[in-house]
């Protein structure tokens, strides 16, 4: 039942007459700030440890280092969604491992032209190779050195200087998530061959601990994003960022955010894998995404860090959708479809998402979408990723309205009726832009008494309702033949 207030009545009677009219006016708007949590290089101008502000590639790219993992990822987030209010939490470089590194290797010398593909992660870097007749394979490594770095910043690695006909490939950082580049080349011909993928990266981001002043982890804690996208590649701070978020959301911080993450099959290569890792995680601040790329061959394939930035990027108010919309069909702009052959089907993606995990599913026009998005949570009420986010709204917005408002004042009954007033009045603002539903049914039960053993402590109990977002539509269709 909503709670309807009186209208202005038909009078000639002399009189003072009440006619209520509740909008949403009293509501705190929201601003979603989203943070990347992601490694620099040391020719980022931002020091380490610093939350920087990013409106573009271009300042991504000063801050955090030309082509750094952080800037490629603010890349994949602006491309995602053009509006988010994006900050990145820059990390130099932070792990005491060793950097991935691949081989790229000239066989032999073309005898004729040709035009090749050079595939990294998801970025196509053309070589054409013209013979003169004088070339060597030192020569021909030479050429490709210079159309690979000529993409420096748009791609993970460095190219270094060629070692005859070798040309080795590096992580622009030191840690396992550079395992997970992809490098592949198309051509038609034999000249040129990968030797080795990308491999022997070593160490991880030591977020350390969140109560101890000077870690990443404590920034995160105390800083008042709430999208916090992980996009350090690997799977070894997810549950340390969980932990933060959790604390994070403690009545004495009331600081609410959620952790958004995302990865392909070169870091989980199944979605059992994956889902057994999501199910350790358990938590409905903390959402997963899975896109496959196997048995997609040399094409295109988005990495985990640009697949969480897309992700996450989708997850603010500034994506076009109120909190309590789901994100079911929203498209990951930018993000590189499989080939057909890695396609989720129907018992997949379910499969997926009683799990705990987010399926990244392709759709007409190679447009990568958000099948449904949820949350790691093992409790069935935390499926949907905004479930949280609503509660978290709501609350936000019932302590606003009494913090606004009775901040300074004595405990008479009088303020005891006006605070529960008060907070009805926001439950039915927010029944109005469609978060709440029935606020009317509960007005009566919305008492604020006395603590009978707290002095200055005034207890309230708030039963509300929420929207939930439509997901499934089962048709009965009955055929008469």
């Amino acid at each position: 039942m909503s709670y309807t207030f009186p209208s202005a009545p038909s009078t000639s009677v002399p009189g003072v007459y009440p006619a209520n009219t509740v909008t949403n006016g009293n509501l705190v708007p929201v601003n979603d700030l989203v943070v990347i949590v992601a490694q620099s290089t040391s020719s980022g101008s931002a020091i380490d440890g610093a939350v920087v502000r990013v409106f573009d590639d271009a300042d991504a790219n000063l801050s955090c280092g030309s082509g750094s993992p952080a800037a490629i990822a603010a890349n994949a987030a602006f491309t995602a969604n053009p509006n988010v209010n994006l900050s990145i939490l820059c990390i130099k470089d932070a792990t005491s491992g060793a950097a991935a590194t691949a081989t790229i290797y000239v066989n032999s010398v073309p005898s004729v032209a040709e035009t090749d593909t050079i595939i990294i992660d998801d970025v196509q870097i053309p070589f054409t190779y013209v013979p003169n007749g004088t070339d060597t394979v030192t020569n021909v490594a030479i050429d490709i050195y210079e159309a690979i770095n000529a993409y420096s910043t748009s791609i993970p690695c460095l190219v270094l200087t060629p070692d005859g006909p070798s040309i080795t490939l590096n992580a622009k950082t030191t840690g396992v998530w550079g395992n997970a580049i992809n490098v592949s080349i198309v051509t038609d011909a034999t000249n040129i061959s990968l030797e080795s993928g990308f491999s022997s990266g070593s160490g991880s981001v030591n977020l350390g601990n969140y109560q101890t002043p000077g870690t990443y982890a404590n920034t995160l804690a105390t800083i008042p994003h709430s999208v916090i996208i992980n996009a350090l590649g690997d799977s070894s701070n997810t549950a340390n960022i969980s932990q933060i978020l959790a604390f994070r959301a403690g009545p004495l911080e009331q600081n609410y955010a959620v952790q958004i993450q995302a990865f392909n099959d070169n870091v989980f290569s199944s979605a059992s894998a994956l889902s057994t890792f999501a199910a350790n995680i358990n938590d409905p601040r903390t959402s997963v995404g899975y896109i496959a790329y196997a048995t997609s061959g040399s094409i295109p394939k988005t990495s985990g860090p640009n697949l969480s930035a897309a992700f996450g990027a989708l997850i603010p108010t500034s994506s076009g959708i109120t909190v309590n919309y789901p994100y079911d069909g929203l498209i990951l702009t930018g993000v590189a479809a499989p080939s057909y052959t890695d396609y989720f089907n129907g018992s997949e993606q379910n499969y997926l998402i009683i799990n705990g995990v987010t399926p990244l599913i392709t759709k007409p026009g190679n447009q990568v979408v958000i099948c449904r998005a949820v949350s790691t949570s093992n409790d069935s009420n935390f499926l949907d990723t905004n479930e949280i986010r609503i509660i978290d709204y709501v609350d936000s917005q019932i302590v606003s309205g009494v913090k606004n408002n009775f901040q300074r004042v004595t405990l008479t009954s009088r303020v005891l009726n006006s605070i529960a007033s008060n907070i009805f009045n926001t439950t039915v603002s927010l029944e109005q832009v469609g978060i709440l539903q029935n606020t009317g049914t509960y007005k009566s039960s919305i008492v604020a008494t006395l603590d009978p053993v707290n002095l200055g402590q005034v207890d309230v109990t708030v039963p509300v309702s929420i929207v939930g977002g439509l997901h499934v539509i089962i048709l009965n269709i009955n055929i008469n033949i």
